[in-house]
């Protein structure tokens, strides 16, 4: 027995110096298995522009097509797996983030519509053409895109967040930050890093050092980007308010109370403007509900999808 116990501790150590010494292919390993155990297998493809990396489930039900906010990427909607397990969950990282890139000659554009065209031609691909579609942050900004020019397709919008409601106020540190021309989403340090997570959450999550580095390392590698993209966002493109009034599709806004990143004030000023729209604000919850809280998201998503289901298939056929 107490070769066994020597046998593991060593096993561990190992494990423990890997993490520190290489701490990116180290934290890629515990993702990649934490993806696989979840019940996800990763793709790739070359579509259009666009070297798409996604996930996806097996699932035989509705499809839900879920879309990461900046500086995110897929693994962000992958903890509520268990709750969304009736569905065939499809989720993309959106180039520049995660493993997907922009992959052909000339500048790359990464404006608000373009993006999600790109995401129409991977569901083209894939031949998805009716979905429920979810999407966080800039991802629900997309989503809001998509909707307005693709609303046949769209069996249900879930908006978890979405940027950016234009017609309230920013947050109070957003406005200092833009007045003095910064990106309030910049992450070019670890303090950068550690005062962005403190914003997204509403308690801080526990993250080890290497993983710190890892995502510094990568969020450094698409600095750039991410700042071409929140301009676009910020100056270029009408709030989702705009692009989703009078929308008839039947819609799940879920905006958290203590949402740091954009004014929890947009939930209701969004559901106002919309046709059919249900607006949950959940207690002591920030800006990345699927992460702080996936279980209850999950459970609060995975409702508002059956009850939909439960309306399509309780309509009389248009052929009797």
């Amino acid at each position: 027995m107490q070769t066994l116990f020597i046998v593991i501790a060593v096993i561990l150590l190992a494990a423990l110096l890997l993490w520190f010494v290489f701490p990116g292919t180290t934290t890629s390993l515990i993702i990649n298995s934490g993806i696989r155990v979840l019940g996800f297998s990763q793709h790739r493809a070359q579509i259009g522009d666009t070297k798409f990396r996604w996930l996806e489930t097996s699932t035989k039900g509705p499809p839900l097509v879920m879309v990461h906010g900046l500086t995110g990427d897929a693994t962000n909607w992958i903890m509520m797996a268990p709750q969304l397990r009736a569905y065939r969950l499809i989720i993309p990282d959106i180039p520049p983030f995660g493993e997907s890139r922009y992959n052909a000659d000339g500048e790359a554009d990464f404006s608000l519509h373009t993006q999600a065209e790109r995401l129409d031609a991977l569901l083209v691909h894939l031949g998805v053409d009716k979905f429920y579609l979810a999407g966080n942050s800039m991802g629900g900004y997309i989503s809001g895109d998509y909707a307005s020019n693709h609303p046949d397709k769209i069996l249900g919008l879930l908006l978890l967040s979405p940027g950016a409601v234009k017609s309230v106020s920013f947050a109070s540190h957003f406005d200092a930050d833009l007045k003095a021309g910064r990106n309030p989403l910049r992450v070019e340090n670890t303090q950068e890093l550690q005062r962005l997570m403190e914003l997204c959450f509403t308690k801080q999550p526990f993250v080890p050092e290497p993983i710190k580095r890892t995502i510094l390392k990568r969020l450094l590698r698409i600095s750039n980007q991410c700042n071409i993209i929140f301009d676009d966002m910020l100056n270029k493109n009408p709030g989702i308010e705009v692009l989703l009034a009078d929308s008839p599709i039947p819609t799940l806004i879920y905006w958290g109370k203590e949402d740091k990143i954009l004014n929890p004030k947009g939930g209701p000023a969004l559901q106002k403007v919309m046709q059919n729209a249900e607006l949950i604000m959940p207690e002591k919850t920030g800006h990345v509900p699927m992460l702080e809280y996936p279980k209850v998201t999950g459970e609060a998503m995975a409702a508002f999808i059956n009850a939909q289901e439960v309306k399509i298939h309780s309509e009389p056929s248009k052929c009797s």
